[in-house]
């Protein structure tokens, strides 16, 4: 069977399918990603991962360029004054890209979604206990807690580039860098900020994997007709989730950030058990 008649045989896959698309575009252009990679866990439980993942990439590139022109200001701000580090990060992301695209079939992506969802888990644990301890503190030059910007940034986006690559699953590791950078009073980032920093890593590192999916002969005319059937649902969830972020208080905002990790890190460690 065809993925497009292995999907039209599962009903419930045009439940679940949509509302994950509706979710990601959501999270996307509103919160930063932090479900940017449930479309295609779900789409693997009916097709192939690697099928999933084809038919995703154009949905999730198509959500990206409805959010760069949505947070273009803010994005431009981004990389001209290089804000957190990001053009190292987006440097690490094409490192990591191409590492994903050479080695692509040599991986288990069960165990790199059981390290991703534990990885997640654990920094909201870890960012829940400094909070309530009342002695997490932000150096007064506004680096992360963790180190040297540079270093980690890179690494930041290598991993991310790596894990988006072979599963779409780098927005845990991008939101995890963003929500424990501070500024000097130790405050998050400005929400906007934080968005608009994801979505410009989003769009290069989505552009920049549409040629090796070529060369791994990933796309078929079937995978490319799933895409399109979904895209509607995406521009539903893009503009809803730009509507939805100016309409929570920032504390709100954050919290909603951290709450999406910490969901996104459970299913992964279940969805990667699910597949031992």
């Amino acid at each position: 069977m065809t993925p497009l008649d292995t999907l039209l045989a599962a009903p419930l896959a045009w439940v679940l399918v949509p509302i994950s698309v509706l979710m990601v575009g959501i999270s996307k252009s509103g919160f930063g990603g932090g479900f940017g990679f449930l479309a295609t866990p779900v789409l693997a439980v009916f097709v192939s991962p690697a099928l999933a993942v084809a038919i995703t990439l154009p949905i999730l590139f198509f959500m990206d360029m409805l959010a760069m022109w949505s947070w273009r200001k803010t994005w431009i701000t981004v990389l001209r004054e290089g804000l957190a580090g990001f053009r190292l990060v987006m440097l690490g992301a094409a490192f990591g890209v191409l590492v994903g695209s050479v080695t692509f079939t040599l991986w288990d992506a069960t165990a790199l979604l059981l390290m991703l969802g534990v990885m997640s888990v654990g920094f909201v644990a870890w960012q829940g206990v400094q909070a309530l301890r009342k002695n997490a503190r932000a150096p007064k030059s506004g680096k992360p807690w963790y180190g040297s910007l540079s270093l980690l940034g890179f690494g930041a986006g290598s991993f991310a580039g790596f894990a988006s690559t072979l599963a779409h699953a780098g927005g845990p590791i991008v939101s995890m860098y963003l929500l424990a950078y501070r500024d000097s009073d130790g405050s998050h980032m400005p929400r906007g900020q934080f968005v608009a920093s994801s979505v410009v890593f989003f769009f290069f590192v989505n552009a920049i994997k549409f040629p090796p999916y070529f060369f791994l002969d990933l796309f078929s005319t079937d995978t490319w007709v799933v895409t399109f059937v979904l895209l509607p649902i995406s521009i539903v969830g893009t503009r809803l989730g730009l509507y939805l972020h100016g309409r929570f208080p920032a504390h709100l905002f954050f919290a909603a950030c951290y709450s999406m990790l910490l969901i996104v890190g459970t299913w992964l460690i279940f969805r990667a058990l699910s597949l031992i």
